[in-house]
């Protein structure tokens, strides 16, 4: 086989053509790469944010259970009932002084 100069030219034309073509798609798989590494991070991020949110709506539910308790409390008739009384005792206790 001989090279001459339309050899040249030809293997000079194909190499302008590929090498172009062969960046376009090492760039892309790169990106898709670095998109790859970023959804994992998303992903990571996101499922802590999930954590942190079932942990609040933990603490808001026990929150709640415990308004509940505190309202029982300061509407329960006996308890209105002990505190009359008590403050009774106080004026009787403050009349008698």
């Amino acid at each position: 086989m001989e090279f001459n100069e339309w050899t040249m030219i030809t293997a000079a034309v194909a190499l302008g053509c590929i090498i172009p073509i062969i960046g376009i798609i090492v760039g892309y798989k790169e990106k898709k790469l670095k998109l790859a590494g970023a959804s994992e991070a998303v992903r990571a991020e996101l499922d802590q944010t999930r954590a942190e949110l079932e942990r609040a709506n933990a603490r808001i539910d026990a929150m709640g259970e415990r308004l509940k308790v505190l309202e029982r409390l300061a509407t329960d008739q006996d308890v209105e009932l002990a505190r009359s009384l008590d403050r009774l005792k106080q004026e009787a206790d403050m009349s008698v002084s």
